[in-house]
């Protein structure tokens, strides 16, 4: 029978001739488009590999079944992804955190402070087998009144076997913290027996019962329970805690630098230099790595990465990696993504990651793959593109350079914006596809008629990228979101203006508690925010209001949301203080772009005056920015009867602050502060 690998779905003939020699040459005739199909598979062994992940398939032309089965799971293993979901998949990638190992000797957690990144649970019963509490005697709970003749005993730290036979009415002696037998089901104190040549008996036999003085299988923490939740502070109780259950290293946040390590790997035998001849008729020159590097200085992104390029031929890939690793926050491979006999970036991919994707419905842009991998104490991310250069530039400017945007929490306003088209767009194939257009009077049109993913003419005066379905028509005049491809040119989206009516206000309201957001009471701080903003504002406004529990990643995730949709303030309250679920000052400063401590401290002397705990309070204040304008975001305390004095002392300088961050001015009632133009 054949034998058939199929490493990644598709099934091409170079590939086979690696892994086994012996097939029919007629039995694959070019690339699948996605996965195989029932006319593909001949009856063979088929081995679906995914990672370590190995399923083999006996395949049987006369029972249809067998087939149906390898042709799902590779369907479940390597989905077709669309543009979407990808973005969803990059959304999820958490590069904001280390891991640390943990120390039997010290505690890591008494000079810097540490917030969970993730649940963290136990991998181990504890205990992991039946132990005594006392020092006394194993025995079988039964026949009490008999003389149980002592045939050994059993220290704490020896080995759990016991390889003597356990004679009828036998008891053995254990220390504390000695695993008991499996045999005996009880253990007497040793207070509690009379001990004669080599035999004891019980002398209070109500002291003996069925589980008396052991520690049963997990009863202190079972295998799976979550030990620390996502967003709890590390102190030295829980790091006993966590070495106890034999967790070696834990993933805490961290805030992320201003910049990103990143290596670019152009691949392929046939690419070369311009500084060499070409050698061959296959032979090309290499510029996708110019490309990529005028993507990064034309995006403003050089500021924030620390790159380095390299080609490497097919022969030194591998071997490469092998010697060095993937050790950069990202890592870039072009070329070598197909499924050729010397295309290698898929085979790192799997080998080296966890990959979270590996094709694409997309033109230009597929073959594409995006996995995510350890190096150091860190989470780094592989993208594999495609060698062409103008799908190569497209997966970069669609997928690569929001990432990491969204990754250092920069403004991002000018990524995508709303364009109206200067011409028909059409997409008669089978994909997806990504066209390139030109912004000219006010309107976006075709660059160029040159489509093929090899030809660069269609990047020489692109700005951007207009999504259009498979068999899709886009007419003339409709407005669609263009991905913006540069950000030199001054290019206004007038439609997101037209969309915003500047003079109504967006407010947001952010309770950050576990048990209000339950139920298990009423917000009333929330609402006392709401009496506060309808005694005050005179200005037409709307309120968006989040109740939501005290989780860091959560409440970082809500404010950007309300940023996002336009709010010009955002209120929180709760999550100021000491306690270790107090998460929303640290997510605050976490997403803000500029912090404005003198809120804080206003409102913290202020509220001195009335209760000498109000220096247990961490509120400040900060702006978030995004499209052009910033949100102003307040902390306020937790406690109801505290919102009222502390945002009278700050709402003075508020409106103005607001009208600062690019909104109109807020009118009040007593009226704000406003500075007099010069």
């Amino acid at each position: 029978m054949t034998k058939i690998i199929i490493n990644y779905p598709y099934i091409y003939k170079k590939q086979y001739k690696i892994i086994k020699k012996e097939f029919d040459k007629n039995y694959i005739p070019s690339v699948l488009e996605s996965f195989p199909n029932e006319s593909d598979l001949t009856n063979g062994i088929v081995r679906i590999i995914k990672g370590q992940e190995i399923d083999e398939y006996v395949i049987d032309h006369s029972n249809k079944n067998t087939i149906e089965q390898a042709l799902n799971r590779c369907k479940e293993l390597f989905p077709m992804n669309s543009m979407m979901q990808i973005d969803d998949i990059l959304s999820k990638i958490d590069t904001k955190f280390k891991f640390v190992k943990l120390s039997s000797n010290r505690s890591i957690s008494n000079k810097i402070d540490m917030y969970i990144a993730e649940d963290i649970r136990s991998n181990i019963n504890i205990p992991m087998h039946p132990t005594s509490t006392r020092d006394g005697y194993a025995i079988l709970n039964r026949d009490l009144d008999v003389r149980k003749k002592v045939i050994g005993e059993k220290m704490a730290g020896d080995n759990i076997e016991y390889s003597r036979y356990l004679e009828e009415n036998s008891a053995m002696y254990v220390a504390t913290g000695a695993v008991v037998p499996n045999e005996y089901n009880c253990v007497v104190m040793i207070e509690n027996v009379e001990y004669s040549e080599g035999s004891i008996m019980i002398k209070d036999k109500s002291q003996v019962y069925d589980g008396s003085f052991i520690r049963t299988v997990g009863s202190d923490i079972k295998n799976g329970e979550i030990l620390m939740s996502k967003g709890d502070k590390l102190n030295g109780m829980y790091e006993s805690l966590l070495i106890q259950a034999g967790v070696k290293e834990i993933p805490v946040n961290v805030l992320r630098n201003k910049r990103l390590s990143c290596k670019i790997y152009s691949t392929g035998n046939e690419v070369k230099s311009i500084e060499s001849e070409l050698m061959t008729e296959s032979d090309v020159y290499n510029t996708n790595l110019t490309l990529l590097d005028t993507l990064i200085k034309r995006n403003n992104l050089d500021e924030y990465l620390d790159v380095s390029f390299e080609h490497l031929s097919d022969s030194l890939i591998l071997s490469h990696i092998n010697d060095y690793g993937l050790n950069h926050d990202i890592t870039i491979f072009i070329g070598g993504s197909a499924i050729g006999e010397h295309d290698y970036s898929r085979e790192i991919l799997a080998r080296y990651t966890e990959p979270l994707c590996t094709q694409i419905n997309l033109m230009p842009g597929r073959p594409f793959g995006v996995g995510t991998y350890r190096f150091v104490d860190k989470v780094g991310v592989m993208f594999s593109l495609a060698g062409n250069p103008v799908s190569c530039c497209v997966s970069f400017t669609r997928f690569i350079i929001p990432y990491i945007y969204n990754t250092l929490q920069l403004n991002n306003e000018n990524l995508r914006i709303q364009g109206e088209l200067d011409y028909n767009a059409i997409n008669n194939a089978k994909r997806n596809e990504l066209q390139r257009v030109r912004y000219k009077d006010g309107k976006w049109t075709l660059t160029t008629e040159y489509t093929m993913s090899s030809n660069i003419k269609s990047l020489v005066n692109c700005d951007g990228l207009l999504y259009v379905k498979a068999g899709e028509t886009i007419n003339k005049g409709e407005k669609r979101e263009i991905i913006l491809f540069h950000q030199e040119k001054n290019i206004i989206s007038q439609s997101d203006e037209e969309n915003v009516n500047r003079d109504v206000f967006k407010i947001g309201i952010l309770t950050a508690s576990d048990r209000a957001s339950k139920g298990v009471y009423k917000d009333e701080s929330g609402e006392k925010i709401k009496e506060f903003l309808t005694t005050r504002v005179n200005s037409k406004y709307e309120v968006y209001y989040e109740c939501i529990e005290d989780d860091l990643q959560l409440i970082e995730n809500t404010l950007i949301k309300l940023s996002k949709l336009g709010c010009c303030l955002i209120l929180t309250t709760g999550g100021t203080g000491p306690s270790i679920r107090d998460n929303t000052i640290i997510a605050l400063k976490n997403i803000i772009h500029k912090e404005l401590p003198g809120f804080g401290e206003l409102m913290r002397t202020e509220n001195l005056k009335q209760v000498p705990t109000a220096i247990l309070s961490a509120q400040t204040a900060g702006i978030y920015y995004y499209r052009n304008r910033g949100t102003l975001i307040v902390n306020c305390p937790g406690s109801p009867k505290s919102i009222d004095f502390s945002l009278n002392c700050v709402w003075n300088a508020i409106p103005y602050c607001i009208e600062l961050l690019g909104h109109n001015f807020m009118e009040c009632e007593p009226k704000a502060f406003r500075p007099n133009k010069k």
